[in-house]
């Protein structure tokens, strides 16, 4: 079920991000340039977050054998979530690339609520829960860009508030998966 979910939610965004090519002003070469350059990014990050996932079950792993309680473990998914996302986020910054796809994102979540409101808001909910519950908050910190820069203590509170949501959601599908493969 819940790997049926993750297909419907990456098959959303996909349509999403799609539909910013479409939608989007330019020429067809530049368009065709920009779906290559958003998958290349997509790849590298999918890349990215996919290790940073197998360390995260790692992590609640050695919790589990070690006998720490829920608390300490998901203490401890939080300061690496909050850590890992915010070097991704750092990386997007200094490399001038939007590896998280955030921005693009932005982009066409605008465009859809130029044209249909219900639309734009349907796929910025779409990414805050997807942001949340699997691809991390570096995405949404790229999302809010232009609302974060130059403000440092600002976006330092969102990416601890959401790296803390995240850790509380993934230490708890963790934990119950360790129970269920112990058993």
């Amino acid at each position: 079920m819940s790997r049926r979910l993750e297909l419907l939610a990456a098959l959303a965004t996909a349509l999403v991000l799609a539909t910013g090519l479409i939608i989007g002003e330019g020429t067809v070469r530049e368009r065709l340039s920009r779906g290559r350059s958003l998958l290349l990014r997509w790849a590298i990050y999918s890349t990215l977050d996919y290790g940073l996932m197998l360390l995260s079950i790692g992590l609640v792993a050695v919790a589990r054998v070690l006998g720490t309680g829920f608390g300490l473990a998901t203490a401890t998914m939080f300061l690496f979530d909050l850590a890992s996302a915010g070097l991704l986020w750092v990386l997007c910054l200094r490399s001038a690339q939007d590896l998280t796809l955030g921005r693009e994102y932005r982009r066409t979540t605008g465009l859809l609520h130029q044209r249909s409101p219900l639309a734009g808001m349907a796929a910025f909910l779409l990414l805050s829960v997807k942001s949340i519950t699997w691809d991390g908050p570096e995405r949404l910190m790229e999302f809010f860009h232009p609302e974060l820069a130059g403000r440092p203590a600002l976006a330092l509170a969102v990416l601890t508030g959401l790296a803390l949501l995240q850790a509380l959601f993934w230490t708890a599908v963790y934990w119950a998966g360790y129970d269920a493969v112990m058993r």
